[in-house]
């Protein structure tokens, strides 16, 4: 049992790349983060994983596509996730995404991930562990 996190702490999530390497998969869902595991998308794990670690988390979900939100808002309504807001990137990469987004955040903690990443809550709790206020970028889960 993972420990809930009661900080109010802001989390990234770059989402709605295609990725070179799984260009057929997003090709069909409409980007990496949408593709289906056992017919749930890759950001819904995500979110569920974040939400049972962090339930006071404020949530950027960045996307690169307009066509897209759609689809993410049904997933987010779907699943009553809370506290998130969309930011609509401007195509300047990842790593631009992030410090724009990065604008938006009121917490000293601030974590981010990539909307496809599947990550346990043990892996939320050791970025947490830093003690520093600080930004912790999760590259590899």
């Amino acid at each position: 049992m993972s420990e809930v996190v009661e900080d109010l702490i802001d989390v990234i999530i770059v989402a709605g790349g295609m990725g070179s390497r799984m260009i057929g998969l997003s090709e069909k869902y409409g980007c990496k983060s949408l593709v289906h595991l056992n017919g749930i998308p890759c950001i819904e794990y995500l979110l569920f994983t974040i939400k049972e670690v962090l339930p006071n988390a404020y949530i950027i979900l960045c996307i690169d596509n307009e066509k897209l939100i759609e689809r993410f808002k049904e997933i987010i309504e779907k699943n009553n996730f809370r506290k998130i807001d969309f930011y609509l990137d401007k195509h300047r990469g990842p790593v631009q995404t992030m410090y724009e987004a990065a604008s938006l955040c009121n917490s000293k903690k601030v974590l981010i991930f990539f909307g496809n990443q599947l990550v346990t809550p043990e892996h939320i709790e050791k970025l947490l562990s830093f003690q520093d206020d600080s930004v912790a970028l999760s590259t590899f889960s």
